[in-house]
């Protein structure tokens, strides 16, 4: 009888030793959201630009980390879309005036030139001519602008991605952190490619393409429009197929995870003697708190990249509508080789804001789906 008394009084210890020792006390949970919240603020020092941070500052992510997002509202966000899009004004206006000059000039010549249209044909290739270093200008300009918008993306999702990562794993997500890890890490690489590699190369060839067609009748079929719509049909199926994988895999981890997370539990409370359902429940207590912190360092990252893409979009977005709004111009004055030269660098600017926007909203939705997953999971 004595013995097992004695049994009964050691289990108890054993139990309270391993809750101790495996139950985070409040300190260490407040010790660990502010750890994480330095990484955070880490990350975005160390990659961020000004005007991205100064944002999130602004939105009550304070100290860059904390993630409280107190102040963000949507007017907010549509406040600060209109103010990147007024901050970029300038240079797409410089650029309407400089090529409707252009086709101003050479609709002027040409209602003076000859009956026969000699001097017309001349006039449209010496106007083909100067708007294409005027556009190319600019089209190296829009690409300068993007391709560090890619480089400041890529460097901020190497740092970010990390600390999700351990922030899942630490929710009992280990199989879903790793999916997530993978795929992300993958799409920094392609990031990295597409910046370096792809973007310039392609968008100069279509450049050539659309000064070719603009100037010798030979290139009636419009190869350049061809180009934009197979290179934005690729990276759309591209990026759907990714989304898609993403999706499918984090579905399948999270409710993976989400078993073993409760098959522990159920040990815990069925099998620890005296405190075990003490233990389930602490543990229940600990990983909302985890999921609470996943979710604002989610959000964080979230609102970090749009921040970041939203004013080199927003300028080449003006870009493009000052060449589009030039095109139709050209092609109301009767300027049909400058029209079709226009049309093509339009085609230029489309591929670059396609890349832009889809690299940014694969992170975005791929984040966004590892929260709403591990959410419902828990």
């Amino acid at each position: 009888m004595k013995l097992s008394v004695y049994l009964r009084f050691f289990a108890v210890l054993l139990a309270a030793a391993a809750f101790v020792m495996f139950v985070p006390p409040v300190t260490a949970f407040a010790d660990y959201s502010e750890d994480i919240a330095q990484q955070l603020g880490s990350a975005a020092e160390s990659t961020l630009n000004d005007e991205a941070k100064d944002a999130l500052e602004q939105s009550g992510f304070d100290d860059i980390g904390s993630a409280s997002a107190d102040k963000l509202t949507f007017g907010g966000i549509v406040k600060y879309i209109a103010k990147s899009i007024s901050g970029q004004v300038s240079l797409p206006l410089a650029l309407l005036g400089r090529l409707l000059g252009i086709i101003l000039i050479c609709t002027m010549f040409s209602s003076l030139s000859d009956a026969s249209g000699e001097l017309s044909s001349v006039l449209g290739i010496v106007g083909t001519l100067a708007a294409a270093g005027v556009l190319y200008e600019q089209i190296n300009n829009a690409l300068s602008i993007v391709c560090i918008m890619l480089g400041e993306l890529n460097a901020f999702m190497i740092a970010y991605i990390p600390v999700f990562v351990s922030l899942l794993t630490g929710g009992g997500f280990a199989t879903a952190a790793s999916g997530y890890y993978i795929s992300l890490m993958t799409l920094c690489e392609v990031i990295n490619i597409v910046s370096e590699r792809l973007i310039v190369p392609l968008c100069s060839v279509i450049l050539a393409v659309s000064v070719a067609e603009s100037i010798c009748p030979l290139y009636s079929s419009s190869i350049s429009s061809m180009m934009k719509k197979a290179v934005q049909w690729s990276l759309g199926v591209a990026a759907t197929a990714f989304v898609g994988v993403l999706s499918i895999k984090s579905i399948i981890a999270c409710a993976a995870d989400s078993v073993a997370v409760r098959a522990a539990k159920f040990t815990a409370s069925s099998f620890v003697p005296v405190i075990g359902s003490a233990v389930a429940d602490a543990y229940t207590t600990v990983s909302g708190s985890v999921a609470l912190i996943r979710s604002a360092a989610g959000s964080f990252g979230v609102m970090a990249v749009f921040f970041t893409v939203i004013r080199p979009i927003a300028a080449v977005l003006l870009l493009s509508a000052s060449v589009k709004i030039s095109a139709a111009i050209a092609d109301i004055l009767g300027q049909k080789n400058v029209a079709r030269l226009l049309s093509g660098a339009a085609d230029v600017f489309s591929i670059i804001l396609t890349i832009a926007i889809l690299m940014s909203l694969v992170f975005i939705i791929a984040t966004a789906i590892m929260m709403l997953m591990c959410i419902n999971a828990v």
